[in-house]
This record gives C-alpha cells, sequence and structure tokens, in this order.
C-alpha cells in the first residue's frame, strides 16, 4: 500500500519531487505544507491542497500521514530546521530516492533523505538524516554524510570522503577524493575543493581558499 505522504518546504523542490513520484509504488503526495507566511490564498498548490504548518496536525494527523521536509537553500543556521520542527510534531520522516538515480549496495541512512534523478551514490555510502542530494550529482564510493547536508545539481564528490552537518555544496562544484569538511563548511558553485575545510568557513575558486565565515545566512527558505 503506497504511503499517505506530506511534501513540507521549499516549494520549487517540492513540486519537482511530485513530479517524480508520479510512478512511485511506495508513496502517494496528499497534500503540501509551508509556514504560515507562504501559504497561497487559494489553498492549494499543483492542485492538492496546501495547509499551514500550524494546522497540519490536526488535518492530517501524525498516525495516518507520513512527510517529507524539504529545506533546500541556505539557511540559518542559528533557527531550528524544518526537519526538527516535523519530528516534533510525531510525523514519521520517510526517505525518497527516485527511481531515475544509482544507487550502489551497501548503503545506509538515516531518514529525511531525498535524491533526486540522475545522481550516481557510490557503493559503501552512509548518510545520517535530513541530506538532500539533487539532480546529476556524483558521490564516490566509501563516503560518509552526516545531517543536514544539501549537494546541489552537478557537483562531484569524490571516494573516501566525508561531509560534516550542515555542509553546503554548490553547483557544480568539486570535491576530489580523501576529504574532509567540517560542521558547516559550503563549498561554492564550480569550484574545486582539494583540501579539508575548516567548520564553518566559504570555500571559493579553483582551488578552493577561505572567502569568509558561515555562521548563518540572511537567504530565506524559501517554505
Amino acid at each position: 500500500m503506497r504511503k499517505k505522504t506530506l511534501l513540507y518546504g521549499n516549494r520549487s523542490l517540492s513540486k519537482m519531487l511530485y513530479l517524480d513520484t508520479y510512478d512511485s509504488q511506495a508513496i502517494e503526495i496528499v497534500a503540501f505544507v509551508v509556514d504560515e507566511a507562504y501559504l497561497d490564498p487559494s489553498g492549494s498548490f499543483c492542485a492538492l491542497p496546501q495547509v499551514s504548518f500550524d494546522k497540519v496536525s490536526s488535518l492530517y494527523p501524525p498516525e495516518e500521514y507520513s512527510m517529507i521536509v524539504l529545506e533546500g537553500t541556505l539557511r540559518d543556521l542559528s533557527i531550528p530546521t524544518l526537519y526538527s520542527k516535523a519530528k516534533a510534531l510525531g510525523y514519521s520522516l520517510l526517505n525518497y530516492f527516485s527511481p531515475r538515480s544509482i544507487i550502489a549496495e551497501p548503503f545506509t541512512c538515516g531518514d529525511n533523505n531525498v535524491i533526486f534523478e540522475m545522481s550516481y551514490i557510490g557503493h559503501n555510502g552512509h548518510m545520517g538524516s535530513n541530506n538532500i542530494i539533487r539532480q546529476g550529482v556524483y558521490c564516490g564510493h566509501d563516503f560518509k554524510i552526516e545531517d543536514n547536508v544539501i549537494i546541489n545539481p552537478g557537483a562531484k564528490i569524490g571516494g573516501f570522503c566525508t561531509l560534516e552537518t550542515d555542509v553546503f555544496i554548490g553547483m557544480g562544484a568539486t570535491v576530489i577524493n580523501d576529504l574532509h569538511l567540517r560542521i558547516g563548511s559550503l563549498i561554492g558553485a564550480g569550484s574545486v575543493c582539494i583540501k579539508d575545510t575548516l567548520p564553518y568557513t566559504k570555500n571559493i575558486g579553483c582551488p578552493t581558499s577561505v572567502k569568509g565565515s558561515r555562521t548563518h545566512s540572511k537567504e530565506e527558505d524559501h517554505v
């Protein structure tokens, strides 16, 4: 039986995932969830109900519905994740791996991980929870990804790499083999990272150099 599932978070990513699930045998998207400030006046999105997070548990009880959280932009790291908000309401958070991605075994992970189409995930990899792997990403073998990591389209991560919690990889970036990206560090779009990063640093260029700190971002989560 397909699990009745809510999508909470970034509108663009939610629409992409919804379209990718048309032939899913595992989940059925039944509604979209956003924070009150982003609620469409029509109360719908993609011809499905759109509801405020403040009301979701009364309309779609966590005992009956699962959820996938999509937090796909730079965020203020001092604010709790959307993932933690959903967990606090008691929802079961699902993994979703596009049937058009390739995931080599063995592979292990926590919950609320999303892998979009055309990505390749190398063997003997491990992911924690609440990670987003966007379209066309390559992750080499024997990698470790912790929590709240975002890897944007076309990025390449070499084998034996470790990405700690809250790492952000920009579109088309390259991280060579055997690197350790420390907590909260960022690799800019199109950059080539050839050495380990320091915590909460912005690493930009070919090869990368430190271009400031990243304790938080003023960019909003478009939820």
